[in-house]
């Protein structure tokens, strides 16, 4: 993740944004979220998913249409398909190389869609530390023991 993040920022493509489809939606999303001390990129920046090119990335998938979506191919699927918002919020999440995740991970919770309400900050903040584990020099592995972790 630090290789990613070499001008201080990390792309994020989200699909199905509880708080809208807008820029500024993504931006106020993002801006809530807080990276684990461990991620050198402080600035989380919004991709739309046709100018993510083949580069590294952050995918955020809010309440996939998919029953049985598992964050396996949301790095390859430009538009995920999403459904509008319930009583019980799914997001997935996958840190991508081109089509291919790296790491992925689930959250889901009875939360409202809002940025004053501490679960749903909460579930994102869980999902990101998830998604970008910790690496453990010592061992040269990850805080995440599953292959993909997720």
């Amino acid at each position: 993740v630090a290789y990613i993040g070499q001008d201080g920022s990390l792309p994020v493509e989200i699909s199905g944004n509880p708080l809208g489809n807008s820029d500024m939606a993504n931006k106020k999303l993002l801006d809530a979220i807080l990276l684990p001390h461990w991620i050198i990129p402080r600035r989380l920046v919004p991709v739309a998913p046709v100018d993510r090119g083949k580069s590294y990335r952050l995918v955020l998938v809010f309440n996939p249409a998919s029953p049985i979506a598992s964050g396996d191919s949301i790095c390859a699927d430009p538009q995920t398909k999403t459904r509008a918002p319930g009583p019980k919020m799914k997001v997935l999440a996958a840190l991508c190389s081109s089509d291919d995740n790296v790491t992925r991970a689930t959250a889901e919770g009875e939360t409202a869609a809002g940025l004053n309400d501490p679960r749903f900050i909460d579930l994102l903040n869980d999902l990101i530390r998830a998604t970008l584990p910790q690496r453990n020099e010592e061992l040269g592995t990850t805080d995440c023991q599953a292959s993909p972790c997720g």
